[in-house]
């Protein structure tokens, strides 16, 4: 201020003053502490009013900054008539609006990372249930097991299914993903046969359901002995579960299929008592190959 009051003695002095308070006021105030530093009501008491009002309106900033500037000159233009004053209201009224907008997106994006939280535990839960089934298929014994372990295996089901209703809920909940432009090709290709002609008899009248694969859709391949129903387990809608459900067999497609469609089909499989396979292969008669007969299956399980 003492400077200032000199300053105003003589011209040349007064000029150079403002040239040099001009540039501190660009480079310190403006530049360096930036928009979110900006003290309106200070900066046009140290450097005045209309310098201030300027500098702010015009001082370019990054486009998230923008409702700084509208908080900043709502402080600095304080007319209460005419036109101006509209346009200071309208202004102040547009900026709680977007801060209201900003709020609520935040509010929105939390609860959704809070339900892709639930789903990836109800999952991790899910493979652990799994886990522990597997363990006990593989450890007991038919024809000598407890009522007790009949009981446990029975609890286990229903935690799976309480589990996988969950999962499906909380599924449903999360926006959908968008599908992408190009996809490989669909890997149930119809058209790459092998070269020696594979013996497929043994699944005559049976159903088996290929879960898994690009372009498929939900559809029934024709040319052999046993009905093939497909589908990409992209969706969990009902043309999914219709295809389990007449299904005497399940394959999942293992090399383009995700892992919820997998845990998905294995629980289904798990509740429906229907058996089930993994395949890494491409071509449906090669796939079909790997299906054992019926009567040799039941005989396996009845050795384990």
């Amino acid at each position: 201020q003492q400077a200032r009051r000199d300053a105003l003695i003589h011209v040349k002095d007064k000029a150079a003053f403002w040239r040099a308070a001009n540039d501190y006021f660009v480079r310190e105030e403006l530049l360096y502490i930036g928009a979110m530093g900006w003290v309106a009501d200070l900066l046009a008491k140290r450097y005045g009013l209309r310098r201030t009002q300027f500098a702010i309106l015009h001082f370019p900033i990054a486009e998230a900054h923008e409702p700084l500037r509208a908080q900043a000159m709502g402080k600095l233009f304080r007319r209460d008539k005419g036109d101006n004053a509209f346009l200071l209201r309208h202004i102040a009224r547009l900026t709680e609006q977007l801060d209201a907008a900003k709020k609520r997106t935040s509010e929105i994006y939390r609860a959704n990372e809070r339900l892709k939280a639930e789903v990836a535990e109800s999952q991790r839960k899910l493979a652990d249930a799994y886990a522990t089934i597997r363990r006990l298929e593989e450890s007991r014994i038919e024809a000598t097991k407890e009522p007790e372990d009949k009981r446990r295996l029975r609890e286990q089901k229903a935690f799976i299914a309480d589990l996988l209703a969950e999962v499906r809920r909380l599924r449903a909940m999360l926006p959908e993903e968008e599908t992408p432009e190009q996809e490989p090709e669909d890997i149930v290709a119809e058209e790459a046969q092998p070269d020696v002609e594979s013996d497929l008899s043994h699944l005559a009248g049976m159903t088996v359901a290929l879960i898994g694969g690009y372009r498929a859709g939900h559809a029934e391949l024709d040319g052999y002995p046993c009905r093939v129903l497909r589908h990409d387990g992209r969706k969990f809608d009902p043309d999914y579960y219709a295809t389990l459900a007449a299904a005497d067999f399940i394959i999942v497609l293992t090399r383009f299929i995700s892992h919820a469609a997998m845990w998905d089909a294995r629980a289904y499989a798990v509740e429906s008592g229907k058996p089930i396979i993994y395949s890494e292969a491409i071509n449906v008669a090669r796939i079909l190959e790997q299906i054992p007969p019926i009567n040799q299956k039941k005989g396996e399980e009845q050795e384990a």
